[in-house]
């Protein structure tokens, strides 16, 4: 592979593109870790590079990662932190360095089935049948706003990518229209040809070069590997952004159970069972007084919890002196009182799983006899998945509660969080591992064919230590790190602070001042990017604007991303920190 010949072409195609020495570098090297790890016996050789900014990171490593899919026994697939990033490969780069070039790779997009609609729950907000409405769903229903989704969806005005849906929806409506893995029914559904999420898929398992984020890479790996995304031992990744992988690692491990969901689970739990067992022929061969028992148990508890916890309303009062946030170091009286009744909660959790896992092999069985409607299956699937996908999720977090840390392992971090709700007072026991290290090693570096690292910050004090440390690349036996010279000549950069008589603490003077300089700094020929740390401040800021001005500024919310990609042609984007 001619790497240099790659990038004359693409400055010969591309007007306004130069390729940088570094640029060129980083593409060397990754095509040499590439090249490693298609060999018959891989040796899982790991790549750490610091890549400053200006170097141009993303068309860099695609091309030196040309290499691995070269071989069609492997794949590529780049993991970012942001959603931002993802676009850019996927709209921009990746189009740049293979359509133009007449190169017959195929890439696709992963994401969650989270982010995408599940078109039988859709349909069955629209047109509920009133038999089987659950009276949890009642305060979040807007049918107006789900039948126009329907509609578009079904006429092929959108392809039920939540992404790309133009209004903003809350945690609550998405919980509504979107399914999780256990409550899926998959090929049995009359939707399955037409869902977005199984579309996504098969484009993901036909492509060869795979754009995902962080979460869903940990989440497949947790979960085996080869689930959604490839089989690692048959892949090269790339992880950009990989400053953050840490925290999103930490977070794929940790766990949180709410005691007020802990009880509210089993009375939906026992509702549920209640309507099916009048619909269900093969469910009547379960013990309904044994499963009501063990339903009523891990109720009290999340009750004798909850009381014991709150004993003469000690944590009520912490709540109301902004005390929200609780340790439970070893020998604390609350993780004692925790302690008590960890064990028997996840023996109850399991055995809740175990039983609703039979009622859906039950359920499958009456819908394969025709005992049961094509409706009536999709329905209780669903429903029998959220189950399934809260009891997970408690049971993760206990499970991690209960376990024993010798002092030569990091511990796991445990509090008590309080938040406010709709019914009162809520405590949540929050559960994380301190290192994630082990989990990386034994889940990501000792299973994929080859990795590598990059973002413009690895390095903290000028050294990868923290990052070794974090991450456990100490003791992957190939491990490499290496850091590039910066594109820039920072000796003749010039660093100008704007003499301004209000400081941003003075609120409304401030902001008066900072519109009216905006308005002379901004050139409406020239690119123009302005930051914010606070949402409300960027709105207050876009909105006294001169009209102008404002007719050519994308600001960040309330329009769907993919939009922004297609239709930018101003000359100001405002957005908050995290978006750049």
């Amino acid at each position: 592979m001619n790497i240099g010949a790659i990038f004359s072409d693409l400055r010969d195609s591309t007007p306004g593109f130069y390729p940088r020495p570094q640029q060129i570098a980083l593409a060397k090297r990754v095509a040499e870790i590439a090249e490693r790890s298609i060999q018959e016996t891989p040796d899982h050789v790991l790549l750490a590079v610091e890549a400053p900014t200006g170097v141009g990171k993303t068309l860099g490593y695609l091309v030196g990662s040309i290499a691995a899919i070269e071989s069609e026994q492997h794949k590529l697939v780049i993991s970012t932190a942001t959603t931002n990033l993802q676009d850019q490969i996927i709209n921009r780069d990746l189009p740049l360095l293979f359509e133009q070039s007449g190169n017959r790779i195929s890439y696709a997009l992963a994401k969650g089935r989270g982010r995408f609609v599940c078109n039988m729950r859709l349909t069955e907000l629209v047109d509920v049948d009133q038999q089987l409405e659950m009276d949890v769903d009642s305060s979040y229903r807007s049918r107006a706003s789900y039948g126009d989704m329907l509609h578009q969806l079904t006429d092929n005005r959108w392809s039920g990518d939540l992404d790309h849906w133009p209004e903003q929806l809350s945690v609550d409506q998405l919980g509504l229209i979107t399914n999780t893995r256990e409550g899926c029914t998959g090929k049995r559904c009359n939707h399955y040809n037409s869902c977005s999420f199984y579309k996504m898929c098969k484009e993901v398992k036909s492509a060869d070069i795979v754009v995902t984020n962080h979460a869903l890479l940990l989440q497949d790996l947790v979960l085996g590997g080869g689930v959604i995304l490839p089989p690692p031992e048959n892949t090269f990744y790339v992880v950009d952004e990989a400053h953050r992988l840490h925290a999103s690692a930490r977070n794929a491990l940790s766990g949180a159970s709410d005691l007020a969901g802990l009880n509210k689970l089993g009375e939906y739990v026992a509702q549920l069972l209640n309507k099916l067992s009048s619909v269900s022929p093969s469910t009547k061969q379960l013990s309904f007084a044994e499963i009501n028992k063990q339903l009523r148990e891990v109720t009290c508890v999340a009750e004798t919890l909850e009381g014991e916890l709150n004993s003469n309303g000690r944590l009520l009062h912490a709540y109301q002196c902004q005390q929200l946030e609780h340790r439970l170091p070893a020998g604390h009286p609350w993780r004692i009182t925790l302690q008590v009744h960890a064990r028997g909660l996840v023996s109850l959790l399991t055995s809740q799983y175990k039983l609703l896992d039979k009622v859906s092999t039950l359920l499958q069985e009456d819908f394969d006899t025709r005992n049961i409607t094509e409706n009536m299956f999709n329905r209780f699937m669903s429903m029998i998945g959220t189950a399934l996908n809260e009891i997970n999720h408690h049971w993760q977090c206990w499970d991690l509660f209960m376990q024993h840390e010798s002092d030569s392992e990091p511990p796991i971090a445990r509090w008590i969080s309080l938040k406010e709700a709709n019914q009162g007072l809520h405590i949540v026991l929050n559960c994380t591992p301190i290192s994630v290290a082990e989990s990386l090693r034994s889940l990501f570096w000792q299973q994929a064919a080859g990795i590598v690292l990059t973002s413009a910050t690895l390095r903290t004090l000028g050294t990868f230590d923290l990052l070794n440390e974090q991450l456990g690349l100490e003791q992957h036996p190939h491990s490499q790190f290496e850091m590039l010279d910066s594109p820039f000549d920072y000796q003749r950069v010039t660093l100008e602070v704007p003499r301004m008589v209000h400081t941003p603490d003075m609120g409304k003077p401030f902001e008066k001042e900072l519109i009216r300089r905006l308005g002379e700094l901004v050139g409406l020929s020239e690119g123009t990017l302005v930051l914010f740390t606070a949402r409300a401040m960027m709105d207050r800021v876009y909105a006294a604007l001169s009209p102008t001005v404002r007719k050519i500024t994308l600001v960040q919310g309330g329009i769907a991303l993919q939009k922004r990609w297609l239709g930018f042609t101003g000359s100001e984007s405002t957005g908050v920190r995290a978006l750049c």
